[in-house]
């Protein structure tokens, strides 16, 4: 049952069927105690790590650092953040403001995937990140509260956030122009501290020097700059270098994220109506483009979970793009076929139409004669 209130805004939905409550929660138990599993599994691999350094030899020793750091940063990991499959981005629940608050995950092995990609194929898979997580999102949302929006759509109640910069606020912008989600505010400056308020002071705006995300995408050349310009007090690089981040609140929509519709969508860009839809999409050739879009020359698949969420793969034999390409050109194939035959039976029924005026031409002159 969906209950409204007069205001028509805001939609409490209420199903408490036990299938309901099953489809609900079920993904949820699910993600859960695979989280708990990897907790496990690195807690196990972190000590064993902490026995081979105590015991072994000077090679071994060295292995078992290496191995232990990397298993207590994935312990610590997914004991404070969730975790999406295949995604360089974790979220984690912030009671008090009641908001999912997302970060990118950059020591994983998913940002080392990335590596020899352009500025321009970062750039598309970070809009592509964007648009797994929230799909997968979308699904876990489902049955939540939501408020209606102009257009008729749900708005799930639920705040997310995050701090980013650069073409990513594009993304989030184009997001919002395609309908996925529901931009609050965009706020470039540092949250004030209770000094800055009590003095009246006008809050700065964000900068940073990405560290952490250098590190993920092993940007390491910007990294020895920086650590140079520490070292040497060159505060002119140091400022050149940072760059303006910017905190973004947003709430999903209902409207699914459908890969394939998107993808079919930008390769017939010319039968998008709506201009700002239609600069959206063009946005997206980093991802969705023939021949230089991420799902095509990276190896790069969508595939569903048992609960219908989008899960993005790698490596894999037969990429997204090129078993789209095949479907649309034999869609095409059977579209153009379809003409033929439609063009064949046309032709046919006008022959015979002028056959048939022939026939009844000559009848009329066969009559007229026998008249006289």
């Amino acid at each position: 049952m969906e209950k409204q209130k007069n205001n028509n805004t805001l939609l409490v939905v209420k199903n408490n069927s036990l299938q309901e409550v099953k489809n609900r929660m079920l993904p949820k138990a699910m993600d859960g105690a695979k989280r708990i599993g990897k907790i496990l599994g690195y807690s196990g691999v972190a000590l064993a790590s902490i026995v081979a350094v105590s015991v072994g030899s000077l090679p071994v020793a060295a292995i078992g650092t290496v191995a232990g750091i990397r298993a207590g940063y994935g312990a610590i990991l997914n004991t404070l953040y969730k975790t999406e499959p295949g995604l360089m981005f974790v979220s984690q629940k912030k009671p008090l403001k009641g908001e999912i608050e997302i970060f990118q995950a950059s020591v994983i092995d998913a940002t080392s995937k990335m590596k020899g990609y352009t500025n321009g194929e970062k750039g598309g898979m970070m809009a592509l990140q964007a648009l797994v997580g929230f799909s997968r999102y979308k699904k876990n949302l489902e049955g939540s509260d939501y408020e209606v929006g102009e257009n008729g759509e749900k708005i799930y109640t639920q705040r997310i956030s995050t701090v980013t910069h650069g073409i990513n606020i594009k993304n989030f912008q184009m997001l919002e122009t395609l309908g996925y989600i529901k931009i609050d505010s965009m706020d470039n400056r540092h949250s004030q501290n209770l000094v800055g308020r009590i003095l009246g002071r006008e809050p700065k705006e964000k900068q940073s020097l990405l560290i952490l995300e250098k590190l993920g995408f092993k940007n390491f050349g910007d990294l020895r700059e920086i650590a140079k310009a520490a070292v040497t007090g060159d505060k002119d690089t140091l400022t050149k270098m940072k760059k303006t981040t910017t905190r973004i609140t947003f709430r999903l929509t209902d409207k699914p994220i459908d890969f394939e519709e998107l993808y079919s969508k930008y390769s017939d860009l010319g039968q998008v109506e709506d201009r700002d839809e239609r600069v959206a999409l063009r946005r997206m050739a980093g991802i969705f483009n023939h021949e230089r879009g991420i799902l095509t020359t990276k190896n790069l698949d969508i595939v569903k979970d048992r609960y219908g969420r989008d899960i993005l793969k790698y490596n894999v034999k037969e990429s997204f793009g090129m078993r789209m390409q095949k479907r649309l050109k034999q869609g095409q194939q059977e579209t153009q076929n379809l003409k033929d035959r439609i063009r064949e039976e046309v032709d046919i029924a006008e022959a015979l139409k002028r056959s048939q005026e022939q026939r009844e031409q000559q009848t009329q002159k066969t009559q007229k004669i026998e008249t006289r």
